[in-house]
């Protein structure tokens, strides 16, 4: 059985279009200004060690039509953690100039292609063009005090990101503040027929949801197939500066 998982924020849809109409629009990077700076992070907090633990939780519905080979080969634990500083290329003031992120470390692996960048206003996932060139090709803004925000990533992935209403909930960590974060992947170009001069424009489908804590970071997200919630990555322990898991040994 073949599937695809929108499993986290993190991986990449490897989307081959690229699209005008979707550059035109009011694409935002925010980056730092002074590298010598420590910026605030509060919904997604970066500091080097940092990391957080995930299980993937499949809705009974799903799992019990699946083969024993099937559900062997589900993903079941995801790590997340923060590594050191290093430097990429991102336009400052119009100028491109060398600017301070942080190493991404998944499953124990460090991606060659996104990191972490705090700025002025939160914590930005970035993704480079390449390993060698280390271009900012797109980057999704968390922002500190997200009020119904809405972020597009420009990068491989094209997507629409926002943030909903906050809400209150109970979990393993204690009551939370959580701030859901809604992402559509753009799926395809239409023509508009019903526009005066017919252009471009884009559609896209509703993705998944994710959860964001203040101080603790992402907490769940859902699990899609097929346009379907097939079950959620759910935060199990972390371990973040100044801040540690009231769970934790």
């Amino acid at each position: 059985m073949k599937f695809t998982l929108i499993i986290i924020l993190f991986q990449l849809l490897l989307f081959s279009c690229t699209n005008k109409y979707f550059s035109d629009k009011n694409v935002y990077n925010c980056v730092p200004e002074n590298n010598d700076i420590n910026y605030h992070s509060i919904l997604l907090p970066v500091e080097e060690g940092n990391s957080w633990e995930y299980e993937y939780e499949y809705n009974e519905e799903y799992f019990s039509k699946l083969s024993s080979k099937e559900k062997a080969k589900l993903p079941i634990k995801y790590t997340l953690s923060v590594g050191g500083e290093t430097f990429i290329n991102a336009k400052v003031n119009g100028k491109m100039s060398k600017v301070k992120v942080n190493l991404m470390i998944q499953n124990g692996d460090t991606s060659k292609y996104l990191y972490f960048m705090k700025c002025s206003e939160g914590t930005s996932i970035v993704e480079v063009n390449d390993g060698e060139n280390l271009e900012l090709a797109g980057s999704l803004l968390i922002k500190n005090e997200p009020k119904g925000d809405v972020h597009y990533w420009d990068g491989l992935t094209k997507a629409r990101y926002e943030w909903l209403e906050t809400i209150k909930e109970d979990s393993p960590l204690g009551s939370l503040n959580l701030y859901p974060l809604k992402e559509f992947i753009l799926n395809k170009n239409i023509l508009n027929p019903n526009a005066r001069n017919i252009t471009q424009q884009m559609l896209f489908f509703e993705s998944s949801t994710s959860w964001y804590s203040p101080n603790v970071g992402l907490v769940k997200k859902e699990l899609m197939l097929d346009g379907k919630v097939i079950g959620y990555l759910v935060l199990k322990d972390y371990n973040v500066s100044r801040n540690p898991s009231p769970i934790a040994p």
